[in-house]
């Protein structure tokens, strides 16, 4: 009988020790102060100057057309442009070429962004719906015809509006240094997710003030270009590797080696993993005195 009390009690005599401790107002900061954050871009700006492009087509009569695609189902979507051109268009010539070139549902947006990055304001996509390798060929043809052809034929044919332009430069407008989102913890992860800004992981929010707080750790000046980054053609200054030290956790006092890494980031061996859509791990090796003077494990 003593062994089922004793249980029992050792529960009871530890439950003090778990107690949550609550805090009274005295710990308490204003409700503003406490909760929401007026924060900045991560983002540099573009430095690729964005060509005119050609108006759109009133016709696809008579035009020479290459449907580029060589993966993700192209030999049975692909085929099936070609054949709804041909029908529906007057001496049509239509080439297939092996390259890539189709958006599915998650690389819309990453297309856009491409396009934009290598002077393309405004690109008009066509967004198969769902996954192509799990469809059969009569839901990819399906699909092809109720859903894909209508977005080709509005994207070849209906003129670009300076809206639409300016809509795409409107990112670049503007001080690096501009409040871009005001709100608490969890509308910030929000919209940090919505402008591919975050993976949705934790991160610090990046305000102003904190920004300059970790300039002071640097001599370069903020508005100074640290590097332009392959692929994207982003300008990242001082001012954008402080941001992303203080979303990244990073310390104040790392901001010179945060600058020599990003300088590191624009070598030739580094664009696959900035580029590529693959689940990349890029790492840095920290050696020598620095590594012990900032505290870092291991180096």
């Amino acid at each position: 009988m003593k062994r089922l009390f004793l249980p029992f009690i050792c529960m009871l005599a530890c439950l003090p020790i778990f107690g949550r401790v609550i805090c009274d107002t005295t710990c308490h900061a204003p409700e503003d102060e406490y909760r929401n954050f007026a924060v900045v871009s991560p983002v540099g700006r573009s430095v690729v100057q964005h060509i005119e492009q050609a108006p759109r087509l009133e016709t696809l009569d008579g035009k020479t057309i290459a449907v580029v695609g060589v993966s993700f189902m192209a030999h049975v979507t692909h085929s099936e442009i070609k054949r709804l051109l041909e029908e529906n268009y007057k001496n049509v010539t239509v080439l297939l070429t092996d390259e890539m070139g189709y958006a599915g549902p998650g690389f819309t947006d990453q297309a856009k962004y491409t396009a934009y990055n290598n002077g393309i304001a405004v690109l008009r996509t066509a967004e198969y719906p769902g996954a192509f390798a799990t469809h059969t060929n009569e839901q990819l043809i399906e699909n092809t015809r109720n859903v894909v052809w209508p977005q080709l034929i509005a994207g070849l044919t209906t003129p670009i509006t300076q809206e639409e332009i300016d809509a795409a430069k409107s990112a670049d407008h503007g001080d690096i240094r501009d409040d871009v989102f005001w709100g608490d913890i969890h509308q910030i992860d929000s919209f940090f997710v919505s402008m591919q800004w975050s993976d949705g992981l934790p991160f610090v929010p990046p305000t102003y003030d904190e920004a300059n707080e970790y300039l002071k750790y640097t001599d370069y000046k903020w508005h100074e270009t640290i590097a332009i980054m392959p692929g994207a053609s982003r300008n990242v200054t001082a001012w954008h590797v402080a941001v992303n030290a203080i979303m990244a956790g990073c310390k104040p006092e790392y901001m010179p080696l945060l600058i020599a890494l990003t300088k590191a980031m624009t070598g030739g061996d580094f664009r696959r993993t900035l580029l590529s859509t693959h689940g990349w791990i890029p790492y840095c090796i920290i050696n020598g005195p620095v590594a012990r003077q900032l505290g870092l494990d291991m180096g």
